[in-house]
């Protein structure tokens, strides 16, 4: 069950990453991309409220059919097998319906049938809509100190955060207390929805949010908008900020910058601010991504500051010397985008850099492919890169690094005709049909561009093989096109 699953992978008053909510939701188009919570937020910050479904009917129908009874067992089956039929509905889009009519039918409910069918399903049931909907339950109820630490636990997870925070947190006297201590706790959308309703009450709330707030793994825009909106950045940028201020700053303003809903004339003047530390700070990585991006700031005063920055000798010497000695991935990214931002001439060092280990710096080859040294990055990585030969499934390769390097080669080589079939043998060999799906895309827009008689090919050979082993009709399908 979903709840004993998710109370065993509390670790330190934190949910483990080994919670994986993602099994108890099936992949359909809605949760292909799925990230925990990232519907919701979509509901509550996108404005999309529309959709072709209102299922506040079928549940207060269910509700309402074993209210004189009290058997909520079959009540909670009733709506997990309603969920279960409609994979796609969800919850946010029918919850503010389903409120109103529970307000009006709150005198006939018997609220110790819906206390006893919210808890049922938090604990028996794994439908992660019908969790939402105890949630929303337990809401008309007074509750306990052990309901709480349910509710507290489940609020732990991404997915649940909202609506344990908006139909219960809120109601609570001391709600700023919770709210901060759960922003310290969550990492995605959870963390968002909170720092949402956090109010600044006193300086440690004021100095987790400059230092620690911006951070999430699921929407740096969408928090970043949230902390400019709380706090008057330009108050913490002097001569006495710490480089974690400065770096909470930088992934700010980078955020930012592609927001047309913030004041122009205050934005500008932060970033001027921003940039008159720059010095101090230019050796750290952090800044890189943000001064490449305002370089596409529209601008002129800013863009014009920003080339005498860049330019500098100092400041490309340090370029240099991280490019030869960092090891550090997110640097060395950082860094390959700046410099392709402004178009700085650094190909010789970048493909030393890449020499030196091409399947860990796979990222480069993108920008190698666009110089003279194409051929020969392009020979060093395939050497390099190790070949896999696996059972194919119908799976996608959602977490798998080895396969998300090799899409993104497949996909960087489909404008370069026979540059190396090696790739595509990889991807036809991949085990995920999204990976083989792509070899055989850029293979079909290989022949359309090329003269090459791929029968001649060792690809050909590598298809023939695949020919009746592929798993995915749809790929069949292309295999034989391609074969006839």
């Amino acid at each position: 069950m979903l709840y004993k699953d998710l109370i065993k992978n509390i670790d330190d008053g934190k949910l483990s990453h080994k919670f994986n909510i993602f099994k108890y939701y099936e992949y359909n188009d809605i949760h292909l991309n799925y990230i925990p919570g990232g519907v919701d937020a979509t509901y509550i910050f996108g404005g999309n409220h529309e959709v072709p479904y209102n299922d506040s009917f079928a549940i207060i129908d269910i509700i309402q059919r074993y209210n004189t009874t009290r058997d909520y067992k079959e009540c909670a089956k009733e709506l997990n097998d309603y969920f279960n039929r409609n994979k796609d509905h969800l919850l946010i889009y029918s919850i503010d319906r389903v409120n109103e009519s529970f307000m009006e039918l709150q005198d006939e409910l018997n609220s110790i049938y819906i206390y006893e069918l919210a808890l049922y399903i938090i604990n028996n049931i794994s439908n992660v809509e019908v969790i939402k909907l105890a949630i929303f339950f337990l809401s008309f109820i007074n509750l306990g100190e052990n309901d709480d630490k349910i509710l507290y636990n489940l609020a732990l997870c991404d997915e649940f955060t909202f609506f344990v925070l908006f139909y219960h947190i809120n109601q609570l006297d001391n709600k700023n207390d919770i709210i901060f201590d759960l922003v310290k706790k969550v990492n995605g959308f959870g963390k968002i929805f909170l720092m949402d309703k956090l109010k600044i009450t006193n300086n440690k709330i004021r100095e987790y949010i400059i230092t620690r707030g911006v951070y999430n793994t699921s929407d740096m825009a969408l928090m970043s908008g949230i902390i400019y909106n709380k706090l008057d950045i330009s108050k913490f940028i002097n001569d006495e900020m710490s480089d974690e201020i400065y770096k909470s700053i930088s992934i700010i303003i980078d955020s930012l910058i592609g927001n047309d809903k913030i004041l122009r004339d205050k934005f500008i003047s932060n970033i001027n601010l921003y940039l008159d530390y720059f010095d101090k700070y230019y050796d750290k990585p952090f800044t890189y991504l943000c001064v490449s991006n305002l370089y596409y700031y529209n601008d002129e005063d800013i863009h014009n500051r920003l080339d005498k920055i860049i330019n500098n000798r100092k400041f490309i010497k340090n370029i240099s010397n991280k490019l030869e000695e960092s090891k550090d991935f997110d640097e060395l990214f950082q860094i390959i985008y700046l410099i392709d931002s402004y178009n700085l001439d650094f190909d010789k060092e970048i493909f030393t850099k890449f020499g030196s280990n091409p399947f860990k710096y796979a990222f480069m080859y993108e920008k190698l492919l666009k110089t003279k040294y194409k051929d020969k990055a392009t020979s060093l990585l395939a050497n390099d890169f190790p070949g896999k030969r696996d059972d194919l499934t119908n799976d996608y390769s959602l977490f798998d690094d080895y396969s998300y390097k090799l899409k993104f080669i497949l996909k960087l080589i489909n404008d370069y005709p026979y540059i190396n079939n090696k790739f595509i043998i990889l991807g036809l060999r991949n085990k995920f049909v999204d990976v083989r799906n792509m070899a055989l895309d850029t293979l079909f827009n290989w022949n359309r561009e090329s003269d090459i008689d791929f029968k001649d090919t060792d690809i050909y050979k590598e298809l023939i093989k695949l020919k009746d082993k592929e798993v995915s009709k749809e790929l069949k399908d292309s295999i034989k096109e391609l074969l006839s």
